[in-house]
């Protein structure tokens, strides 16, 4: 193990369905984790262009589409209010049991992650509309990936025609690779808990974050 990573105590109070959810949640991060590395590139490029139209050209590096959909399909475990994988539920679920406060502060900073992409406002610097990570994610994963919702459909073309959907396919890329990187450190942290090894890795160092 790291020398950087040490092992943290916990007060065991899970249920049956508990230990579940942790295992199941850590075999969808694994699974996601592994596309996320298959998928493309982190540091995204984005360059938009304004045409005489009004409307926007954009370039981007971000995967194909083939790709993104199973690397959005091993995420929307995560981002499921409804599922038991929720990344929120785990984190809460685990933030229960902790015992010192170096390892509180490390699940809050984890909670800092995923809200920072969730409420990343996107777009102000190319049109005076604002949307945040969030509702991009409600958007596009109701009327392009996995539902057929036809209001969101309609709401996302009128956002395409705004910008161009090369642009908002790009802000949806970078929000799930931002909200991601919570979940496979999540991952990492509670990947040694088990029934008979009540303890989560934490690392020496992280960035705080105030309430």
């Amino acid at each position: 193990m790291d020398i950087s990573i040490r092992l943290y105590p916990i007060n065991s109070v899970f249920t049956g369905e508990d230990w579940e959810s942790i295992s199941v949640f850590k075999e969808k991060a694994k699974e996601f984790i592994e596309t996320r590395e298959k998928t493309g590139p982190e540091i995204i490029s984005i360059k938009a262009k304004r045409l005489d139209c009004g409307g926007f050209k954009g370039e981007t590096n971000i995967p194909k589409n083939k790709d993104l959909k199973l690397f959005y399909l091993s995420f929307r475990f995560f981002y499921n209010e409804s599922d038991s994988t929720n990344f929120s539920k785990i984190r809460n679920l685990i933030s229960k049991v902790i015992i010192g406060e170096h390892e509180k502060l490390y699940l809050k900073s984890l909670r800092h992650q995923w809200q920072m992409a969730m409420s990343r406002k996107h777009m102000s610097d190319f049109i005076q509309k604002e949307i945040s990570g969030k509702e991009l994610l409600k958007l596009w994963f109701n009327a392009e990936y996995f539902h057929p919702d036809l209001e969101k459909k309609k709401e996302l073309k009128i956002l395409n025609n705004l910008l161009s959907k090369d642009l908002t396919r790009s802000f949806l890329y970078q929000t799930v690779v931002m909200a991601g990187a919570p979940v496979g450190l999540l991952y990492k942290a509670i990947e040694p808990l088990a029934p008979g090894n009540l303890f989560i890795s934490v690392p020496d160092d992280f960035i705080r974050y105030n309430d």
